[in-house]
Parts: structure tokens; C-alpha cells; sequence
């Protein structure tokens, strides 16, 4: 839910629900989905001006996913970083 608020600008109501995922990951002790909400996170505290906030938050997905498996969605944080420091 919290992806599909971003594709339609409404960053208010992603962030929201990255907040609601990433409380939800936490107590499925699930590393990947709670990396998949903090960089959701991350990109709508991108739109909405907030960006030490979503370097924080982009910062803490990486830490989550840095031993994983999952080398694209390592890259793909790598990658929204980036767009903070653009920003």
C-alpha cells in the first residue's frame, strides 16, 4: 500500500504506511520487508522535503539488506541514496 501511494504522489499517505509496514516486519522479525519499508519510507520523505530523515531511513534499509542475498535491492537503495544527495 505504502508503494502504491507513492507511484501516485501522495507521500503523506506512503510514509504513513511504510511507518505501518516496518511495525508490521518488526514483529514478523522479517529483515527484508522491514528494509522494503524504511526505503519506501525513505523515497516519500525524499518527496516531501524531509531528507536527513530519509537518508536515515534509506540508510537503515541498506544496514538491513548489506548481508543479504538480495544484491538488486541493495543496488536499488544505493541508488535512492543517491537521489537524497542529488536533493
Amino acid at each position: 500500500i505504502a508503494l502504491l501511494y507513492n507511484v501516485i504522489e501522495q507521500y503523506d499517505s506512503s510514509f504513513y504506511f511504510a511507518k505501518q509496514t516496518i511495525a508490521l516486519a518488526e514483529e514478523l522479525s522479517s529483515n527484508f520487508a522491514l528494509a522494503k519499508g524504511y526505503q519506501i519510507g525513505g523515497n516519500a520523505l525524499i518527496k516531501l522535503g524531509e531528507y536527513p530523515m530519509a537518508f536515515a531511513f534509506l540508510n537503515k534499509a541498506y544496514d538491513l539488506l548489506k548481508d543479504s542475498p538480495f544484491q538488486i535491492e541493495i543496488q536499488r537503495v544505493y541508488l535512492d541514496i543517491g537521489y537524497v544527495h542529488y536533493y
